[in-house]
């Protein structure tokens, strides 16, 4: 059909344009119905994850989460998704949205846990990262750089950019876990080497030399605030001790004392302060949850913001 008035050809033109509109809208609305379907499905399956008192039905659900995670990811328009009802996984995103991070855990039992997440780059087509906990095969965690094949695995909370010169990188602050006597939390650091995620890096200056991960182990009866001050640059935290001298590298006995430590940065490095001043009362900076038994009961996963 040859279209030779100007003022149809034109209309013709926008009509066009309206109906890819049109239709792209419509797309767009079909996918957000399938996100917001597999969104439900996730909800569903992360709250049994967290509640189920019967560990192997725990384990199940969870592989069943991976999946159906897996397939909402592949879905067009995906990464700008919140899944805000999905309780029991935390997402957070780069400061420049290049990529986000997701995590979440699963109690084996005997306050046993295995951590799992992933890294979406934020691309037209799924770029995808799976994350396994391999944290007990770690022998020196803090002196260990790893590939996101063998993660150390945590549940974050926090992320940090952070920008010297060519240098980027994001610290992440997590809980790692433990055991029915030790609870962990960890600082650790996320960048990217030919494209790919790369955890651990020599920025941290401890008294013991210079750490790739910064991670504390302390009694699971006590309490740990591990936060950041934007505005100091500086990550705080308890400073911990034994209960008593004889009790020495038994982190079973490891417990707050009511003082705090830092890492403050310094051209793309952080170094240790210690017996920091802080005008902020402790209630309002031990805000994370300590022991992950009460989490079975409110699902919702209790951080910082949520306090």
């Amino acid at each position: 059909m040859i279209i030779r008035n100007k003022r149809m050809r034109k209309g013709f033109g926008l009509l066009i344009i309206f109906i890819l509109l049109a239709a792209g809208a419509e797309g767009q609305q079909a996918g957000n119905a399938r996100l917001a379907s597999y969104q439900d499905t996730l909800a569903s399956l992360g709250k049994k994850i967290m509640t189920s008192s019967f560990s192997p039905e725990r384990i199940e659900a969870n592989y069943q989460f991976i999946k159906i995670l897996v397939e909402a990811l592949q879905e067009p328009d995906s990464y700008s998704f919140g899944f805000d009802s999905v309780k029991n996984m935390r997402i957070l995103y780069a400061d420049d949205n290049s990529f986000r991070i997701m995590s979440w855990y699963v109690d084996r039992g005997n306050s046993s846990q295995r951590f799992y997440g992933a890294i979406q780059m934020n691309e037209p087509e799924l770029k995808l990262f799976g994350l396994v906990d391999h944290a007990s095969e770690f022998h020196r965690p803090e002196d260990t750089v790893s590939s996101y094949e063998s993660w150390y695995g945590a549940y974050y909370y926090r992320i940090i950019p952070v920008k010297a010169g060519e240098q980027k990188y994001h610290v992440l602050l997590g809980w790692s876990g433990g055991s029915p006597a030790v609870s962990r939390r960890v600082i650790d650091v996320l960048h990217f080497r030919q494209g790919k995620p790369v955890f651990g890096m020599p920025v941290f200056h401890t008294k013991e030399g210079v750490k790739n991960r910064i991670l504390f182990q302390y009694s699971s009866k006590a309490s740990m605030m591990l936060d950041y001050l934007p505005e100091k640059k500086t990550i705080i935290f308890d400073h911990l001790v034994p209960f008593s001298e004889g009790q020495k590298g038994n982190y079973e006995f490891y417990g707050p004392d009511l003082s705090y430590d830092g890492f403050a940065l310094q051209n793309g490095q952080w170094h240790l302060t210690e017996d920091l001043e802080l005008q902020n009362d402790r209630n309002n900076l031990d805000k994370f949850f300590n022991d992950p038994e009460k989490m079975r009961d409110a699902p919702a996963s209790k951080l910082p913001e949520d306090n």
